[in-house]
């Protein structure tokens, strides 16, 4: 009997727990504000994820987060994507790494996690999806460094 109890309260624990999870959709677009074409690569140690995006144009990556007591989101990539690079033409190239999913930084950083309010990403709501929105511009461009 008092195994049954432990297993009733375990559950309902459980149950009020994933009540409080919301599900949303939502859109990490990345805006190519130069006149440039440019490839974006985001990596860790384990995967790899590669958009090309043509001059003054836009990559609206769909997905869903999550919110309650984790906060998570599937748009392209996670926020465990320590590496990311951003090159021009092929011959200019910006790289940001170090980024860590548990600190939050003001530097700019695409690969970055958006829901946290920082990285570069701007937040927006558009017909009840939210946007997080990295904007390349060229200041970016003007910062990257020729390939060799």
């Amino acid at each position: 009997m008092r195994n049954l109890i432990l297993i009733l309260i375990s559950l309902v624990v459980v149950a009020c727990d994933a009540a409080n999870d919301i599900d949303y959709d939502a859109v990490r677009r990345i805006v190519n504000d130069t006149d440039y074409p440019l490839q974006l690569d985001v990596y860790n140690s384990t995967e790899h994820f590669q958009y090309d995006i043509a001059a003054r144009d836009t990559l609206n990556i769909s997905g869903e987060c999550e919110s309650g007591n984790v906060r998570r989101c599937y748009l392209g990539w996670d926020g465990s994507m320590v590496y990311g690079e951003i090159t021009f033409s092929q011959s200019k190239v910006l790289k940001g790494e170090g980024i860590s999913d548990l600190n939050c930084r003001e530097d700019r950083a695409v690969q970055g996690d958006p829901v946290k309010g920082c990285y570069g990403y701007v937040t927006s709501k558009e017909d009840g999806v939210s946007v997080y929105t990295y904007t390349i511009g060229e200041e970016d461009y003007q910062n990257a460094v020729p390939i060799d």
